[in-house]
């Protein structure tokens, strides 16, 4: 019996919507710099830009417009580059807004399926890696859930 490919394999006659937040600073420039990258790969993307800027956050009060998270609802998929975060205003930034607002604390979904990767692959070992000094929120959330379905895992690591 032959081991199941890691490998996931997109369809290229169908295609994506995805909505792209640009930012502000120099996040118009990364922006636009990834998603020439993802149009190399041959993936078809069709992007929903939506403006979401420092600015608009100081003038919405701390909240994200609701153009944003309607977008973001609509296609499922977003792609977001660098929004100033107003300084000494007390707002949140637009990373932790963005979480809270659609549940995006996704660390045990990832865990199980790194091992469900793994097992496919035929992977002996997994790192699971966190960033802690960016991901002050999760406070360790990751890793301990990398542990508990390691200890859950018969089949692999």
């Amino acid at each position: 019996m032959s081991t199941p490919s890691p490998v996931f394999w997109h369809n290229a006659s169908v295609g994506y919507r995805a909505t792209l937040i640009p930012g502000d600073g120099i996040g118009p420039e990364v922006a636009e710099a990834t998603v020439r990258a993802l149009a190399a790969t041959g993936v078809e993307i069709e992007w929903e830009r939506v403006e979401l800027t420092g600015e608009l956050i100081v003038a919405s009060h701390g909240e994200l417009p609701g153009w944003v998270i309607e977008s973001l609802e609509r296609t499922g998929l977003g792609l977001k580059g660098p929004v100033t975060t107003p300084v000494a205003s007390g707002y949140q930034s637009v990373n932790v807004i963005l979480r809270k607002r659609l549940d995006l604390f996704a660390s045990e979904r990832i865990a199980r399926y790194a091992f469900h990767f793994a097992r496919a692959a035929g992977r002996k070992k997994i790192m699971a890696v966190h960033k802690v000094n960016i991901m002050k929120l999760s406070d360790g959330m990751f890793p301990r859930c990398s542990r508990e379905v390691a200890r859950s895992s018969s089949t692999c690591c």
